[in-house]
């Protein structure tokens, strides 16, 4: 391979120290399957890449010389979507061998998983001068290669023959490359970045035509690259006006993202000079991030390219807010109030900290939290599929359930989340005129009674009456964006029936942290997963110890859910249940000794234990439990782990990380490595089921034959149904057992960069 590629090396020399194969951080969305991305570093005019403690960062003497190099990795990177095209192994090589990429070591998964070319990239968005004024940016310059060099166009013409079934002389193949820029608070100005990469795609789709006709004379195979939703990391970018003002712009002008993560950070020196001013920006910002417009992709400036399965559905494709400030949720209400209809945000993952000794607090936040996601407005409005609840030095109390049921089960949800009477009037929608002023109880969980006047340039769809009287000049409604208020009856346009648009409501995916559940609450988690789980069919629960949700199997779990994940300290398993649900069957309920990691996965060997069957991924740290629990338990578990290997013939996935000491054990672990299981990868196709049957099954009547061996042959055409899908599912492609024994260091003990969680 090294003599067939070696015309590449000057090209894979360029991306040394510039491209790596690790998860994304602002990714750690909770109900995905996180996965590696090739993660480009575009040089910059003023290059601060870090190339070793003894080097300077890397400084380009004259713009030539930057533009060489820059033009350079452009090139590489398509060189490499070409090769991948041909062959995905020699990619991998090519990565490994010249452009020093860790892909691990063998016994890791991340040493065999296929490596797709799809790149995030960093770069430079400060705008470039032109003759015309036109805008340009190494963005721009990078997405389009307008002048490719000779020595690129000649590689691809030997990449092309190494593809022994590409016809030469055929049309040209398109290679489309996906690329999602990473726009983050490690720019000077990141409110300016994402402006400028805004304006960037702009001009790279209104050029795609016109370079669209050069790349149709160029050769064989023929890579470029294409935009998919932007990236974009917020986390450190304090809320201000502006903020407000830049994401409500770019949302309105159909700017679509892959990953936005924000932080309130209620306790910043901005949120405390002036509070009124925060929290209007607060409001504008919550009420376009969480839009009840939904957009058209197609209607757009952008026209993305995705390889995605399924489309994002929605601007905003995934969200990570996280609302610091354990002693305030005065703007807790604002954020709720959006949510419940929002049309922009499909994924989110909300990290919070209540506080449980404040018990007025706990529970009024608990209600907006059932308001937002579970009520009856939200199950009719909100195109929210996937919510992660991640809490923080918190915990429910059976008041904080209670008070959070009240909400979610309530026919007038609104007025239970205020404990106002039913009005004489039942709640109704409404669209506020333009120009209207209200009154804004922006404080409404402490000081009730406080309220400023707001005043709208826009008309605001989405308002929702409650405890109305029908006579009183200022009605109680809430404004999505702004919670409580009262708005004047003249100033509001009541509709009968209040549309959210084409998405169809489905929260069908819920992450929860078990140790938010007071451990003198044993039935929290049950009592709270079965008021919301009508629609769940995806759960995960995450926590400090097994012992902590083993309340969830005592007690059963939700119906619906067909995949369930559970994550504790020193384990992660993954759970199967849609066999029972194909076959109509209840889930069982579980009544294992949950006590400790030693009975959990002795109890995979036992075949009277229902997870026996169920569970399909796991992993084991037996670096955590070493740490935690002493030599001796790590090593019994490690035994059983290599029963569980040979006597269960369900888990498709097993992980093992292990301490220097345990090293010696890789070898057994991975004897059970691409071991094929008696279950079938995926159904047999239709095609081979209706080529099988019409060799079995006579299509004409044939004239009765004496022939002795067609009589012995007959029984094989009347094979029943039963029979039939037996043979079905021992002709289908067995799964293939996949081990990993990943060799932990001692500084190893929580490595972000190699785990991916199941």
């Amino acid at each position: 391979m090294d003599r067939r590629l070696g015309f590449l090396v000057p090209w894979c020399t360029a991306l040394r120290d510039r491209i790596a194969y690790r998860v994304i951080v602002c990714e750690n969305i909770a109900w995905d399957i996180e996965r590696r991305h090739l993660q480009v570093y575009v040089p910059g005019r003023k290059d601060r890449l870090d190339r070793g403690e003894e080097e300077p960062p890397l400084q380009f003497i004259t713009e030539a010389a930057y533009r060489a190099h820059f033009v350079k990795v452009q090139e590489a990177l398509l060189l490499l979507a070409a090769v991948a095209h041909v062959d995905h192994t020699m990619v991998r090589f090519l990565l490994r061998q010249y452009c020093g990429v860790d892909f691990g070591h063998e016994e890791e998964e991340k040493f065999e998983e296929e490596i797709l070319v799809q790149y995030v990239v960093h770069i430079d968005l400060d705008q470039v001068a032109t003759e015309d004024g036109t805008f340009d940016s190494d963005l721009v310059q990078f997405c389009h290669l307008r002048h490719p060099s000779v020595e690129f166009q000649t590689a691809l013409q030997k990449i092309a023959e190494l593809d022994e079934h590409l016809q030469i002389t055929a049309a040209p193949v398109e290679i489309r490359v996906p690329v999602r820029v990473h726009v983050s608070d490690r720019f000077h100005q990141p409110l300016a970045a994402l402006t400028a990469a805004h304006k960037a795609e702009k001009r790279i789709f209104q050029e795609n035509p016109k370079l669209q006709q050069l790349y149709e004379q160029g050769g064989p195979l023929q890579p470029t690259f294409k935009l998919d939703p932007m990236i974009v990391d917020l986390d450190c970018v304090a809320i201000t006006t502006e903020m407000a003002d830049t994401m409500d712009a770019l949302i309105r002008d159909n700017l679509w993202f892959s990953r936005v993560t924000l932080n309130t950070d209620l306790d910043s020196e901005t949120a405390s000079v002036d509070d009124e001013a925060w929290k209007k920006a607060f409001a504008k910002l919550m009420t376009s991030t969480f839009g009840s417009t939904r957009r058209d992709r197609k209607l757009g400036a952008s026209e993305y390219f995705s390889q995605e399965v399924e489309p994002p559905r929605t601007q905003i494709h995934a969200l990570q807010l996280c609302y610091e400030g354990e002693g305030d949720f005065a703007a807790f209400p604002l954020m709720c109030s959006a949510i419940a209809v929002n049309q922009t945000v499909s994924k989110l993952t909300l990290e919070l900290s209540i506080d449980p000794e404040n018990e007025t607090t706990s529970a009024q936040a608990w209600k907006w939290i059932a308001y937002a996601f579970f009520s009856k407005r939200a199950r009719k409005f909100s195109a929210l599929q996937s919510l992660g609840l991640i809490a923080t030095a918190s915990s429910i109390t059976r008041a904080d359930i209670a008070a959070f049921r009240r909400v979610v089960l309530s026919d007038h949800p609104e007025e239970e989340l205020f404990g106002s009477p039913r009005g004489s009037v039942d709640s109704r929608d409404a669209t506020l005129a333009k120009g209207a002023s209200v009154r804004w109880y922006f404080d409404e969980i402490t000081r009730p009674t406080v309220f400023r006047l707001q005043t709208f340039d826009s008309p605001v769809r989405f308002i929702r009456t409650c405890s109305d009287d029908g006579e009183s000049e200022w009605v109680n409604v809430i404004i999505p964006g702004y919670g409580r208020c009262e708005a004047q009856r003249e100033d509001l346009k009541f509709v009968a029936e209040c549309t959210a648009g084409t998405v169809q409501p489905a929260l069908t995916s819920l992450q929860l942290p078990s140790y938010s559940i007071n451990a003198e609450f044993s039935d929290g988690l049950p009592l709270l997963l079965s008021t919301v789980s009508s629609t769940l069919k995806s759960l995960a629960v995450e926590g400090g110890d097994l012992n902590s949700i083993k309340s969830l199997f005592l007690e059963g779990f939700p119906r619906t859910v067909e995949g369930m994940s559970l994550r504790s300290r020193g384990v992660e398993a993954r759970f199967d249940f849609k066999d029972y649900h194909s076959s109509q069957e209840q889930p069982p309920v579980m009544s294992s000794d949950w006590t400790d990691i030693g009975v959990f996965v002795k109890g995979l060997t036992d075949v009277t234990n229902p997870l026996r069957s169920c569970i399909n991924r796991l992993r084991v740290r037996l670096n955590d439990i070493f740490y935690w629990r002493g030599e001796a338990e790590a090593d019994e578990i490690s035994e059983t782990l290599l029963h569980v290997l040979e006597c269960n013939e369900t888990l498709e996935f097993l992980d093992v990380v292990a301490p220097p000491d345990f090293h010696v054990l890789a070898a057994a672990f991975r004897d059970f490595h691409l071991k094929p299981l008696p279950k079938p990868l995926q159904p047999l196709s239709i095609e081979c089921k209706l080529a099988f049957l019409s060799v079995m099954t006579p299509t004409n009547p044939t004239q009765k034959r004496t022939c002795k061996s067609l009589r012995s042959g007959q029984p094989l055409c009347q094979l029943n149904e039963h029979v039939l899908s037996k043979i079905f599912a021992f002709a289908a492609p067995p799964v293939m057992r996949k081990v990993y024994f990943r060799k932990a260091n001692e500084v190893d003990w929580d490595d972000e960069d190699t785990e991916v969680p199941l």
